[in-house]
Order: structure tokens, then sequence, then C-alpha cells
């Protein structure tokens, strides 16, 4: 087992966040996820995966979860895939999915 599969596994929320570094959507969710960590007290690990340095893990990702574009978040806990978002999204929606699956799981 790897590193991440290891955050994957355990007891505390795991934010994936698949961006690329020239991607306009992922420039402007950066921001929003600093707040959305401020915002949680660090009761939340946020990880940050460049696909073009990440391509093996991107792939697996990819078509593991039907990853379909960039910027995509995965939200994890106890190996559970909680949520799924691609696209750009602010912090008060983030925050809603958050608290919304963390209550369900």
């Amino acid at each position: 087992m790897n590193d991440l599969d290891t955050l994957i596994e355990g007891d505390k929320l795991l934010l994936l966040d698949f961006y690329s570094e020239d991607c306009g959507p992922c420039k402007m969710l950066t921001p929003e996820l600093e707040k959305v960590e401020e915002s949680l007290d660090n009761s939340i690990t946020i990880l940050k995966i460049d696909i073009g340095k990440n391509t093996a893990l991107t792939t697996e990702y990819s078509i593991k979860y039907q990853m379909r574009g960039i910027p995509t978040l995965m939200l994890f806990k106890r190996g559970k895939l909680l949520w799924k978002h691609s696209g750009y999204i602010n912090k008060e929606t983030i925050l809603n999915h958050i608290k919304q699956n963390e209550s369900n799981y």
C-alpha cells in the first residue's frame, strides 16, 4: 500500500485535487481550497495532484473513478469515495458537500 492509499483508507477526510498548472479553472480553485482548509481547522487533508507530473496515477484514477476533466475534486474517507466534482466550484459549495457527506459516513 502506498502513501496515497493509506490516506484514502484513513479516518480523516481526504480531498484530492487533480489539476494542471496551465488550467485557468484550476488556478481559480486554488484559493478556494485554501479557504476550505482554513475553515475546517485541519480536519481534512487536501492533496493537489498535478496531472502532468503524475500521469500513471491520473490514468488509474481516470479509469477507476471516471474522471473526465480538470480540475476534479474527489473526497474520500475510510476508503470510500464520498463525492466527486469536475470544474470550478466555490468554497461555500465545497464546504456544503464535505459537511453533507461527512455526516452521512
